[in-house]
């Protein structure tokens, strides 16, 4: 589901990659939310 990223740090992170702008426990947390968003079928999935 996910089409483009507008923020370049949250591209990183959904690709695997280390941001050095924002927290370890962060970037976590935010790449299983974005593979969760990304794998969603539909809006109503989320």
């Amino acid at each position: 589901m996910i089409r483009s990223f507008k923020d370049t740090e949250a591209e990183k992170i959904f690709s695997g990659y280390f941001s050095k702008k924002l927290p370890e426990n962060i970037q976590r947390k935010a790449e299983m939310r974005l593979i969760y968003i990304h794998f969603s079928k539909d809006v109503n999935d989320l």
